[in-house]
């Protein structure tokens, strides 16, 4: 063998291991890229099923929402009318809700 083609066959040797460790940091990088990419949509999913709860719940809470609304204002109505008749029927409803004379005396 020639003396100068020892360097000439390490030279070839490191490159060839240059391009296997180039090889071996590309398919690291697009394993990572994989990995990045399954946790982003794992993320996507995870977040349009939160939203769907979400909404689904608001949905769900308008009309009780407005039943309560409804029935609270129908309530203060009762309330006004039972007091402003009462307030007409003053003397009858003292008369039914007071003591008996008897007792008084």
């Amino acid at each position: 063998m020639d003396p100068n083609s020892k360097p000439l066959d390490n030279k070839m040797k490191e490159d060839e291991k240059v391009k296997e460790k180039d090889r071996d940091a590309k398919e690291k990088k697009k394993g990572s890229k994989k990995s990045a990419m399954i946790f982003v949509q794992e993320l996507r999913a995870r977040l349009d099923t939160y939203y769907r709860i979400v909404v689904r719940n608001i949905r769900d809470s308008i009309p009780k929402i407005i039943g309560h609304f409804l029935v609270r204002s129908v309530q203060n109505k009762m309330q006004i009318e039972l007091f402003k008749r009462l307030g007409e029927m003053r003397d009858a409803v003292s008369r039914g809700l007071g003591e008996v004379i008897l007792i008084v005396y």
